[in-house]
């Protein structure tokens, strides 16, 4: 898949606090989009400024993808909750 999209993110409050001091947030009205292939490490969404479809088809997009589990679900491999 070419692209990613952000819906929520983490947000880090202290170095090396990865877990104690990080929140998750919203990220507004548009997703943060990022093109892997021209933007591997995630440096700068692309949003609305290169996307005319926004939020209603990329939330289609990830139902379009939640339904593919019905024919490859998850395998559970014992890193669920205790």
């Amino acid at each position: 898949m070419e692209y990613k999209i952000h819906f929520k993110v983490m947000q880090q409050h202290a170095p090396r606090r990865n877990l104690d001091q990080t929140t998750v947030s919203d990220v507004g009205m548009s997703p943060w989009v990022y093109n892997l292939y021209t933007d591997p490490k995630e440096q700068a969404s692309s949003g609305h400024s290169r996307f005319e479809w926004g939020l209603p088809q990329a939330l289609e997009r990830v139902q379009r993808h939640l339904a593919t589990f019905a024919d490859y679900p998850s395998t559970d491999i014992g890193l669920g909750k205790p």
